[in-house]
């Protein structure tokens, strides 16, 4: 593919705008990057704003991953959040995983000492500030002015306001560019293609949700885990389990607990997983701990615990750790996802989940709790005393997990694909000729 050239009017408004960020700015203390090599190293530029963008696309990923390895390229994993370097780091060991700061002179100086080849946005965002997260214009313009290829995977639209004026005025001042500089588009769907067809984006393809082929149906042997010892303790203790995963407002937190207490009376043995969204927010973690002491439950936090045997008296283990989650639920004996987070873990361990009604339609885990709440294989309620009953219910129904096998693979079936589609997408672009694992 032979890389399109910057246009002047676009060159005037980045001059201008970088002007302003300067001013803004003061300084480059905001910049970041890796130290930086005798010479700049051809790379693969990933943005994937959290872990659960990194899992959702991992089939493709993964494989593109290895081939730019393959082939001496440097790998780079931009995320805008703190607290995930450790969990990228355990899934792509060789990896520079560089915090997106904010400044517009980051990609400068990052593309100075690892030069993009290939820049690859997760998932989102697919314009300026469009989701919750924020990746700034000039990455994308770093690597288009170096000649890079751009490719949006999983593309989806959240349709947010911007959050503060300088979101304001970059989206204003480069979304069709923005798009424009995206030499393809893969979009989980018709709706959010075409709006961004209309947006202007260049070569836009329907692929499907890459996460459904994501989906891994047999638990990680616990020695690949990062709490083998735990994981291991709780499996052969046989407790019924409870993992609550992805719980992020106080009243979800208040509806799990509360629907948990009598059950730990009616099951002396049942034990919650609960695995708040941001274990890195203290005013969250200390919430947390006040509604627990209340409780009366005996309970330990996982990054305190560390990794080794849980006592039969605990009755809550807070997951406060990143990237745990996937294992815990393997263990489950019930699920709880917290709303508008990605259902499709558990389900996927054949495990039965409830949720929360009220779903956010333009959130991207709408499409799938849809699908699957009209295939049955959801349990909702908002009422802890129905919740309770309905989770002691499960406790003794043997045949509910194959029943959920059965459903689930259904579904999948009908719904994977995506990855192999996003391949085809990036060929008919660029010149990726090695087969793909």
């Amino acid at each position: 593919m032979t890389p399109r050239p910057l246009s002047l009017g676009l060159k005037l408004r980045w001059q201008l705008f970088n002007l302003m960020s300067r001013i803004a700015e003061r300084s480059h203390a905001l910049t970041e990057a890796p130290p930086a090599p005798e010479a700049a190293k051809p790379s693969l530029w990933v943005f994937v704003s959290t872990i659960g963008e990194l899992h959702a696309t991992a089939p493709f990923l993964n494989a593109l991953i290895e081939l730019a390895a393959a082939d001496g390229q440097e790998i780079v994993l931009l995320t805008d959040r703190d607290g995930y370097a450790e969990s990228y780091r355990s899934l792509h060991p060789s990896a520079h995983v560089v915090r997106v700061t904010g400044s517009q002179f980051q990609a400068e100086a990052l593309a100075a000492t690892l030069r993009p080849t290939l820049f690859v946005i997760a998932e989102i965002p697919c314009w300026p500030s469009d989701a919750p997260c924020r990746l700034p214009f000039g990455f994308l313009y770093e690597a288009k002015r170096l000649g890079a290829g751009t490719a949006l995977i999983n593309g989806w639209l959240y349709g947010y306001p911007t959050s503060c004026r300088a979101d304001a005025i970059e989206r204003k001042l480069f979304q069709r560019d923005w798009l424009r500089l995206i030499d393809v588009v893969c979009a989980q769907n018709e709706r959010v293609a075409n709006t961004l067809r209309d947006a202007g984006a260049n070569l836009v393809h329907i692929t499907g949700n890459i996460k459904f082929d994501a989906l891994e149906t047999l638990p990680r042997a616990f020695e690949n885990t990062r709490s083998p010892r735990l994981l291991q303790s709780i499996q052969s203790s046989g407790r019924p389990t409870v993992v609550a995963g992805c719980v992020t407002e106080a009243d979800e937190r208040d509806l799990v607990l509360a629907a948990f207490e009598p059950l730990a009376v009616a099951v002396p043995r049942a034990l919650l997983v609960l695995a708040p969204r941001h274990p890195e927010n203290p005013k969250v973690m200390q919430a947390l701990g006040k509604r627990l002491n209340a409780s009366g439950l005996p309970f330990v936090r996982r990054a305190e615990h560390g990794d080794q045997a849980l006592d039969d008296d605990v009755k809550v283990l807070v997951l406060d750790t990143m990237g745990e989650l996937r294992d815990f639920y393997a263990l489950a004996s019930i699920a709880h996802v917290g709303r508008d987070h990605n259902i499709l873990e558990p389900l996927a361990y054949a495990c039965p989940v409830s949720v929360r009604p009220g779903w956010n339609s333009t959130y991207p885990s709408f499409p799938v709790y849809e699908m699957t709440r009209d295939g049955g294989l959801l349990i909702e309620s908002d009422d802890p005393t129905t919740l309770e009953t309905l989770w002691q219910s499960l406790l003794t129904d043997s045949g509910r997990r194959k029943q959920q096998t059965d459903r689930m693979r259904s579904l999948l079936e009908h719904a994977q694909g995506a990855t192999e589609r996003t391949w085809s997408a990036m060929r008919s672009v660029f010149p990726i000729t090695r087969e793909h694992g």
